[in-house]
């Protein structure tokens, strides 16, 4: 079987040695989830939700939850974000369902990691309460690097909650110092040579720096318009 590049089970382990990345726990299921959209339980998900708990409890509440391949950010309190074990069941239910909506075939729901919630400066939040931050997005191909944007295009915010977000935006979000963008840069061709192929890698500015959050193939990540690296 062919090896899914864009679990977050292949790409983390090849990076977490060469660049900052959030302290994360993997866990692998063979437990039929999808019942969970139609309100069943499945045998063994009162037992994986132990499993995610005790991860949960190494990382400290809050804790970020994903699948190996989507965190549904945008509905940011009802799927990643958990703030105590009692949220586990709901979130992950609730992560199932936008894996299996996403498009036609779904996401799988094998691969899921709890991770640590990074601190940073918070511009405004958007969409569910999601916290709008500094973060930059570098595309790599073949062991160098290609571009680099802001992570935040303006027309992908929604429901924003300040109404001066588009000047936080501008100016607390997507302007990233020369000094900053040094370390992205010199971080991401790491990443390159670990990730053979074109990759994505997402990064963001936290309290204990700049760490990288997630990555994906180049061809299932969104560019800038008039980006020449697309």
């Amino acid at each position: 079987m062919q090896e899914d590049r864009n679990d977050l089970a292949f790409w983390y382990p090849k990076i977490k040695a060469v660049v900052p990345t959030p302290r994360t726990h993997v866990l692998r299921t063979e437990i039929e989830l999808a019942g969970l959209i139609d309100g069943e339980t499945p045998d063994g998900f009162d037992v994986f939700c132990q499993q995610l708990a005790f991860a949960a409890s190494r990382v400290k509440y809050p804790a970020f939850l994903r699948t190996g391949h989507t965190s549904g950010k945008h509905s940011w309190r009802s799927t990643c974000y958990l703030a105590a074990e009692a949220d586990i069941p709901r979130q992950v239910a609730a992560l199932v369902e936008e894996s299996y909506l996403v498009d036609f075939f779904g996401l799988p729901v094998t691969t899921w990691a709890v991770r640590e919630f990074l601190d940073g400066p918070v511009a405004f939040t958007a969409f569910n309460g999601l916290p709008i931050r500094q973060e930059r997005r570098v595309f790599v191909r073949d062991g160098e690097v290609v571009c680099h944007h802001p992570y935040w295009p303006r027309a992908s915010i929604e429901r924003p909650s300040d109404p001066a977000w588009e000047q936080k935006l501008d100016s607390s979000v997507n302007a990233v110092s020369d000094s900053d963008l040094a370390i992205i840069l010199t971080g991401s061709a790491a990443v390159a040579a670990v990730l053979p192929g074109a990759w994505s890698v997402d990064w963001m500015n936290t309290t204990r720096g700049w760490v990288v959050i997630d990555a994906a193939e180049a061809e299932r990540s969104f560019h800038w318009e008039g980006c020449q690296g697309a």
